[in-house]
């Protein structure tokens, strides 16, 4: 039971606006983390910005999902907030991530991330994934733009995938600096803008 492994969430239920960060301490939260559909009678649509930041303990953070009429699961969280993962030096992984559309400034900043799927991604923010020196594989959905400083210092960084017809058009500036393991990068066709400082180490 899902609600059972999340007896720790319970302080983060605030109000209607989904799970908040209230100021408990995070580093007493388990290594495997679920978040449930539900706290305290809250459905759980929204994450806080910053909600796991600096958290040195969990390893895998597990989102929420609902059964939708038809039968079929569906993933509820669509926006990953602000730096709401920044500096989790210990995570590894976040499952669940299906239907998020869009990652916001600094989410995974110094984060300890191994691989990202995100095939529903139509907007990713500037330094997403900065400094998350561990991430070795991305994909990045539909997006059209990869903004600046996006992978900043992602040193192990192998590959990077996107959905079959998405257009990149623009890559910027130092959106790839430092990645000294990306060692061949295909430009899609339709790219008309590439900043400086790229791809430069």
């Amino acid at each position: 039971n899902n609600t059972d492994k999340c007896d720790e969430m319970t302080n983060y239920a605030r109000s209607n606006n989904g799970l908040e960060k209230d100021g408990s301490n995070i580093n007493s939260l388990p290594e495997v983390l679920y978040i449930p559909n539900e706290v305290n009678g809250i459905r759980v649509t929204k994450l806080a910005p910053a909600m796991f930041a600096y958290n040195k303990r969990v390893k895998q953070i597990i989102l929420p999902q609902s059964m939708a009429e038809n039968g079929i699961t569906e993933n509820i969280i669509t926006t990953i907030p602000n730096e709401c993962f920044a500096y989790t030096i210990h995570l590894e992984s976040v499952k669940n991530l299906e239907n998020v559309t869009t990652v916001e400034y600094g989410s995974f900043f110094t984060s300890g991330v191994l691989e990202i799927d995100l095939p529903s991604l139509n907007t990713i923010s500037e330094k997403a994934f900065m400094n998350s020196g561990h991430l070795k594989r991305i994909h990045l959905g539909g997006i059209n733009t990869i903004p600046e400083r996006c992978f900043l210092r992602c040193s192990d960084l192998q590959k990077i995938t996107h959905n079959e017809g998405s257009k990149i058009t623009a890559v910027g500036e130092g959106a790839f600096y430092d990645c000294d393991a990306l060692t061949a990068v295909q430009v899609p066709a339709g790219v008309t803008a590439i900043a400086n400082m790229t791809f430069m180490d």
